[in-house]
């Protein structure tokens, strides 16, 4: 798996991503529907994944309010599983 940026901001862009599903993570570590290594692996695929770019300009533009995430994001089937939990 080839790493594009930093571990950090792929951090918060999962987190940015999972608030416009109306989720939070860290309420679904708590209850259960997502454990460490879970977590790990979203951002892990967020880190993995190539529109970091169009990621960013996508949760500026304000669309990340719209109640979805973007159709490129290969964390996006977790994290309907962890909403679908919920």
């Amino acid at each position: 798996m080839m790493f594009f940026g930093g571990q950090d901001q792929h951090f918060w862009r999962t987190q940015g991503v999972a608030r416009a599903l109306g989720l939070n993570l860290t309420e679904a570590l708590a209850d259960g529907r997502l454990d460490r290594n879970g977590y790990a692996m979203l951002v892990a695929e967020c880190q993995a994944c190539g529109h970091a770019t169009e990621c960013t300009a996508w949760m500026a533009s304000r669309k990340a309010a719209a109640g979805e995430a973007p159709v490129f994001c290969p964390a996006l089937p977790r994290l309907n599983d962890i909403a679908i939990r919920g």
